[in-house]
């Protein structure tokens, strides 16, 4: 589901923030509940805990173990990671992986694939989340499908630094000045961006214009 000019409108204009000052942020110790077919609510047991380190909440369709190696690589660079996962099941099966393998990853619609993500219950579940979790920093993956457009704006409501993954090119498909137009103001709300190699760089520095600060992962 792409954003639309509507759905844009209700997003914050960004304002320049002062720079975050260091806190003891209170975490969540996520007890993750199995990928079970018969799970249909949002389950998300938590028991307060604090830690020094920065946490960041990841927002994503289903983790795969490409998403599990970054997730682990920043953790080891000293962040404390929690993947939102919007869907149970990977519509690719051979992508899918155990919920065991980590114990920080929460799953908001159980048992489902992503084309059966109830659209309008969505947002609610990924706000639901985000404020439980409190995390200091929100990831997201691209501008249009998988929670972006939510996620974004909890952050900006919050007024928490955003990180937008992408992989998109500007040869991916035919641009369209309007859809450019928009994905242009969605782009330059984030607050640093992380792309996959030199064209996915390029895209995002034209989206963003003299404001460029892609980095490659």
């Amino acid at each position: 589901m792409r954003p639309t000019a509507a759905a844009l409108r209700c997003l914050p204009r960004r304002h320049p923030q002062a720079a975050p000052q260091p806190s003891t942020v209170t975490a969540v110790d996520i007890q993750v509940q199995p990928r079970d077919p018969g799970l249909t609510e949002f389950m998300m047991p938590i028991a307060s805990n604090t830690y020094d380190t920065p946490h960041v909440v990841w927002v994503l369709v289903s983790a795969t173990p490409y998403h599990l190696a970054r997730a682990e690589a920043a953790q080891n660079a000293g962040l404390k990671v929690t993947m939102v996962e919007l869907c149970g099941r990977d519509v690719f099966g051979t992508l899918a992986t155990r919920m065991a393998e980590d114990e920080r990853r929460i799953v908001l619609f159980p048992g489902q694939t992503f084309p059966e993500v109830p659209r309008r219950e969505m947002p609610r579940r990924i706000r639901a989340a985000l404020d439980k979790l409190a995390p200091e920093v929100v990831a997201i993956n691209g501008w249009s499908e998988g929670g972006a457009i939510a996620s974004l704006r909890w952050a900006l409501k919050h007024k928490v630094p955003t990180v937008m993954f992408s992989e998109s090119t500007a040869y991916d498909e035919p641009r369209v000045w309007w859809k450019e137009a928009i994905k242009r103001r969605i782009v330059r709300l984030c607050s640093a961006y992380q792309v996959g190699g030199t064209l996915h760089e390029a895209y995002v520095r034209e989206l963003l214009g003299e404001d460029g600060r892609a980095s490659p992962i």
